[in-house]
Parts: structure tokens; sequence; C-alpha cells
């Protein structure tokens, strides 16, 4: 992807995905005016390099803060899923009206009835959940302190917001200034009975070993190389720059590179690839790599830590990792593999439930003669429902599956590749076979949900919206199936229902009802199995006997509601919508002796042809929408034909944008606001303008990058704008979405990505 600059405002749409179910995270604002917040007195981060130390009277401050609860409110917003919630208190932060409330203040809610800030309670009610806590502390110093808040969605402390822990996993414990005397905190309840507290870092920069993600070391692997991960904390005042990473295994000499600026306030994911050990490995071992954070120039280390990894056989479950295109990271995958000889196997993609980890769901299949079974990790036990990054990442996952099998000398079929899931994971079988059609001959549905309308509780933008209202909406429903169901035609579905996981039957009845309109290979039952390894086995059975066709199909009906998501089968690729968030289709018809192709669209802009199986046989006829034919001559000129509508509606070939693909739009760069944030982006704020505008454009890319960490184990680069110039200026290719914070006045990048 090219350089996206996007200019974050006050009031910036937050894209869906980053909501913690059933209440919204509020993060979208500046801090609270002077008046109202104290951490305004203090001075902001400082930008410049140097190792950090344990400055700001951090010794001075207690090992653990508990703070006063001083009243609390019942939920007051209005969180379903959609493009932009609403939420009162989060809008008196945002506009700068936001006044520590007492017990028996009045605010209306999002739906205009009266709420009540009430007493705290040592027994908190249910209907506290989704609303807030307000709560004050004093410090005997300035300092950094880490904020718990297990069962929070997010904290505000001194007007700073915080993702709070709603998963409790206990390692997700964000720096945060507090200055001396008296400070504030907002917490927004996840659940009812969560109480925020801040606790001393034992040391400014830390590795949280306990947030690793780490592959397993197979006996007798032909691995040359390992992907791990471990977060890092820097919780000081002072970015971490000029820093050298150093990692060895017990033994070995060990091996130093760079270690890429770390901004202050913040945790982040270190990224390692490291070769094996050289000792001989046995089951049941756990090697150590030592992994150091060491200072520019001799001193002692930053920090360091012991990473155990696992030694497994080469027959026994697995997890491998790999380097994710999104954004840099390193996401796990669990292995279960076939019995037998493993070349030609099928491939079953199994997609773990809601809380479930890829080793849990893969702990529920049997290995199976001449069957790989492969459980992406989906970005975590709860990630973003098998949508957007999660569908990414499973199909992430089958790629370099693939690719290992294939060097391993064992290559998969790929015409027999299934998906099945439970639960959530039902909904993402259902979702990636619409989005993939070309990669899955069959799909197993249990207990699966079909979209957030039809049983998450969205809301579509209703029919008198404005017109940004409606593209929003048009935008957040692009992950609908329902809209693109017709891709499934060619993909054969083993749909069940148990009636269990919270999902009614209403949801595969409905499902049965509208596959009944068009699919012809389809299996449905409503009864509940003896055991889910049972119905996994028997749906495994069933999968295993379908496959892909061979060879080039006569027709394509294809469509997409977003070429960002899903743009290309067998050959065909719909490049640009006429009109964005509404489905685009394609309907051809292949004629391989008169080397003819003719169609329909149906909101097509742009679209590509691959015809390199007509390479060399003469001169091929392309008609679409009864216009003008165009001719193309495959091989002698390219193989790629690319069409575009002009402004009478006639289509036209256009030059290729494969040479140039920062001149065209294209599917990396033609998706919604979300898009922006899965091409390795960076967050790049401000360091002009007031105090308050530059502590708000930290304090937001900190945010931004702190939430996709927790939500989907994001690697998300924060840096200043002066960064960002010295690396234009050094000529450093720049081809990653660059997310900016602030605006021109404030943000000295922003002119330099305006050109």
């Amino acid at each position: 992807a090219t350089a996206l600059a996007l200019g974050l405002v006050v009031a910036a749409a937050r894209a869906q995905e980053t909501a913690p179910p059933a209440v919204a995270s509020p993060a979208e604002a500046p801090p609270a005016a002077p008046e109202a917040s104290p951490a305004d007195r203090a001075p902001p981060p400082a930008n410049a390099g140097g190792s950090p130390s344990l400055a700001g009277g951090l010794p001075s401050l207690p090992e653990r803060i508990e703070p006063r609860p001083v009243a609390v409110i019942p939920r007051v917003g209005d969180y379903h899923r959609a493009a932009l919630h609403v939420d009162p208190v989060e809008s008196l932060v945002a506009r700068g009206l936001w006044k520590a409330p007492k017990v028996g203040d009045k605010l209306l809610d999002a739906a205009g009835r009266e709420a009540l800030w009430r007493e705290p309670s040592e027994k908190p009610a249910p209907v506290l959940a989704g609303g807030y806590l307000f709560a004050r502390f004093d410090a005997p110093a300035a300092g950094v302190m880490l904020l718990e808040a297990p069962g929070c969605a997010a904290v505000c402390v001194n007007g700073e917001w915080l993702p709070g822990d709603p998963y409790d996993t206990r390692w997700f414990r964000l720096p945060v200034e507090v200055v001396a005397g008296e400070n504030w905190l907002l917490a927004h309840l996840a659940a009812p009975s969560a109480r925020p507290r801040l606790v001393r870092p034992a040391t400014p920069v830390e590795l949280l070993a306990d947030a690793a993600t780490l592959p397993d070391l197979v006996v007798e692997g032909k691995a040359t190389s390992l992907a791990l991960t471990v977060p890092l904390r820097n919780a000081s005042a002072a970015p971490l720059a000029r820093c050298r990473l150093r990692w060895n295994w017990p033994g070995e000499e060990p091996t130093t590179e760079p270690l890429r600026r770390i901004d202050s306030l913040l945790v982040t994911p270190l990224t390692l690839t490291v070769k094996p050990p050289v000792a001989k490995l046995e089951p049941g071992a756990e090697p150590t790599l030592r992994v150091t954070i060491l200072p520019e120039g001799a001193g002692e280390p930053l920090a360091a830590t012991d990473l155990k990894l696992r030694v497994v056989a080469a027959d026994a479950p697995r997890t491998d990792t790999f380097v994710s295109a999104i954004d840099g990271s390193v996401q796990p995958y669990a292995v279960l593999p076939a019995k037998g000889t493993a070349a030609g196997a099928a491939v079953i993609v199994s997609l773990h439930d809601a809380g479930q980890s890829p080793r849990e769901r893969l702990a529920k299949h049997a290995a199976t003669e001449g069957v790989q079974t492969l459980a992406p990790g989906g970005r975590g036990r709860w990630g973003f429902d098998w949508e957007d990054w999660s569908a990414r990442d499973a199909i992430e996952a089958l790629d370099d599956f693939t690719r290992r099998q294939q060097t391993a000398g064992s290559p998969l079929d790929a015409r027999r590749v299934s998906v099945v899931g439970e639960g959530m994971g039902g909904h993402g079988a259902l979702r990636l076979a619409t989005l993939y059609p070309d990669r899955f001959a069959a799909a197993g549905i249990v207990d699966g949900w079909i979209s957030f309308y039809t049983q998450g509780g969205a809301r579509p933008a209703p029919s008198d919206a404005s017109p940004i209202a409606a593209l929003l909406g048009r935008q957040a429903s692009s992950n609908d199936p329902l809209r693109v169901i017709d891709n499934l035609r060619g993909v054969a579905l083993h749909v069940r229902s148990r009636g269990a996981q919270g999902v009614g039957p209403t949801e595969a009845r409905f499902l049965r009802e509208r596959l009944g309109e068009f699919h012809e290979d389809f299996v449905y039952r409503e009864a509940p199995a003896e055991s889910e390894a049972s119905l996994l086995a028997e749906q495994v059975a069933w999968l295993t006997t379908r496959q892909l066709p061979e060879g080039e199909s006569q027709t394509i009906d294809f469509a997409t509601s977003s070429p960002g998501l899903s743009a290309t089968r067998d050959g065909l690729t719909i490049v640009t919508p006429r009109r964005h968030g509404e489905v685009a289709r394609v309907r051809l018809t292949r004629d391989a002796k008169a080397l003819t192709l003719r169609g329909e669209t149906t909101n097509v802009r742009r679209l590509e042809l691959d015809l390199s199986p007509w390479s060399d046989k003469g001169e091929v006829t392309v008609q679409l929408d009864g216009a003008r034919t165009v001719k193309f001559r495959p091989g002698r000129e390219a193989v790629l034909l690319s069409l575009a509508r002009d402004r009478e509606g006639e289509w036209r070939r256009v030059p290729d944008r494969s040479p140039a693909p920062g001149v065209f739009k294209a599917p990396p760069r033609v998706g919604g606001f979300k898009s922006a944030f899965a091409a390795r982006p960076q967050l790049v704020y401000g360091t002009r303008g007031s105090v308050g505008e530059q502590r708000w454009s930290a304090a937001k890319a900190r945010y931004d990058a702190h939430l996709f960490l927790y939500r989907g184990g994001g690697l998300l680069e924060v840096l200043p704008d002066s960064e960002m110039r010295t690396a234009l200026r050094d000529a450093i290719p720049l081809r990653r979405s660059v997310v900016l914070y602030g605006s021109a006045p404030t943000n000295s990048a922003w002119v330099i990505l305006e050109q």
C-alpha cells in the first residue's frame, strides 16, 4: 500500500471493530478543558531521545493506589454496533464541558431519559454494566503509574483516555502520568463491579513474557527461522531511542540489532526472527531464549527476560507463527498433522468460538487420515468476530501453512480446503466462504450467527439518514454475508443447529431458507449431537469429500460489498466500484474455443481479467453490458486486461495498475476508514500547537496503538511528526499507511504528505 494521510479530528468516527462487547471505548476526544484536568498543569512528555530513567518522582510514589469512588451512573449511551455510537458522558468530555459529578447530579441518556449519578455501593447493581464510575485519588509526587483496569472498557485519567481490560487478561497494564496532589479518574464499566487501580512499575522498561507469542519447535523440523514477539512496556516519560535488542540461546553467540524507537508511555510488541537452537531437541524440552534491551553505548541492560519454547514431535499438535502483512506483528495458528502421509492432504480450517484459543479449538478435533487441521489465531480469543483483521488472519495463516508444506515437500490439495466453526467461528466460516468462494470447497457451520444485524443488534442507517450517515451505514454493513450470499453457489455447506452458544435456531432456519432459494449442495440438521467431537468428525468426513472444480470454469458470478475485503475470483478482480459501500457484481461467460468473454456488471467502475490461460492463443474479444467490444491479445502484450468505464458508460482498456500501484485506486486502497489500519500503519502525532493539543495528539495515537494491541495483537508504531520528517528527508521508502493526528497547523508531517 502507498502512503495514506488521514487527519483525525475530535469527532472522528471510530472503526466499529475496536469497541468491546456491549460497551464502547470513549477515546476520540481531546482532554477536558484545562480547569477540569490537573494533568494539563504537568509538562508534556519529552520527545528527545535517550534511555529512560526513574525520573518524575517515581521512587516517591506508593506501590498501589486505590482510587476513592465518588459517584456511579448506569448505562446512558447507545452502543449498538454502528458506525457511530451515542454517549452523553463522552460527549461532555469531548466538548470540554466535563465537570466532576456529585451524587444526585442529573444527565439525559441517549434516549432522552433522565439518569442520576448515584452513591457507589459495595455490591454494584447489574444496571451499571455499560455505565460509568467517577473516582479521585491522591499522589504524593508526580510520576508514572500503571493502570490496572480489569472489567473496564476504557478509563480516563486526568483527561487522558486509556483502553481498559474488559476481558481481564491482567497483563494489560498501561503507563499513565499522575500529578502531585489530587487526580481524577472516569471509568467506563464493562463489568458492574470493576474498580480500576494504579500500581507502581518495578522498572521503567519491562519485557512482558506472559504476553509473548511463541512458536513450537518441531523435532527434526526444517525451520530455518522462527518468528516470535514479546511486548515491551516503556513506563517512562521519555522515548526509548538508539537502543539495541539482543537475543541468544544458552551457550550460543548472541545476535544484536538496533531497536526501533519506542515512544514514551507505550506498550508495543517487539518482533524477532531467530534461528532455531543448534542443540539437539527432544520432545518435552523447553529451550530458553534470552532477550535483552541494551542502552546506547555501555551500561547495564534496561530490561531482560527468558522466553521458554516447547519442543514437540513431528506428528503432535503444534503452534506455528508468521509475520502478518497487515501490521508486521507475529500471529499464531495451531496445527494438527494428518495421520499417514501429508502429501496431497485435504485441509480443514477450524475457527474458534468467542473466548477460545487456537489450541483449545484444535483440541476438539481428532487426527484424521489424509486431513491437515489448521486453527488460525483470529487475532485473539475475541478478536474481531472473524471479520476485518480476523478474516484476513485466517487467510494469512492458511497461506503460511501452504507455503510451509510446499517447502517441506508435502504440498496440500488446494482443491480440498474447507472451513468450519461453531458460534462465533460458525459466523466466521460463513463469512470466509462468501468472501473467498474460490478458496474453499465447503464450509461447516454449527450454531453460527449470520450477521450483526440478525444476532448482534446492529442498526443499519435509517431511510432518512443524511448522505454522510448513509455512507457510514453502507460501509458498516459491508460485513453482512447476506449481501453476497449468492457467492456460496459453488461452495458445499454443512449447517447444524444445536441450540447452543446463545444462538437460537432462527439463525440457522433463516440461513436454510435463503440457501434453499438457489443452493444445490447443502446439508441442514437441527438436532443435538452426542458430543462436539462426534459432530466435528461427522462434518470433517462430509466436508473433505467436496472439492473445487478443476480447470477454468465457463462462468463467473462474483459479488463483493467492498473490494478492500474481497476482490478476486477465478481470474476476475473488481478493482473499484462506482458507488462505495454498495454491492458490486460481475457475471461473465467464457468461451475458450471462440476466445470470447461476455457478461454484465453492476456497480463496477474498474475491473481486471487475468487471461494467462489464453496466452498465445490469439485475439480475445471482451464485451460487457452490451457495449462495444474490446480486443486484446494475451501473451503478446500482457496477460492482465484492465478495463474501466468512461464518462459515457463505455468500457475501455486502461493502463495496468501493477507497475505503479500507488497511482490507481485498487483493492488495498479502496476500503473505508478502517483500511488505513491494514497496511503496516504508522501513527504520527503532532508536536506543534498548544500544550493541550500536543498532549491530546500523542495520547490519542497511544490509545489507538494500545487498543489494537489489546483487541487484535496489533503492532501500530507511534512516532512524532519530527520522526516522519526525518524519514522522508532521508528518502526512506514509504509503503505504509500513515495516520496523522491533529491538523496542518499542529502536525508538521501534514504538509509533506499532502504533496
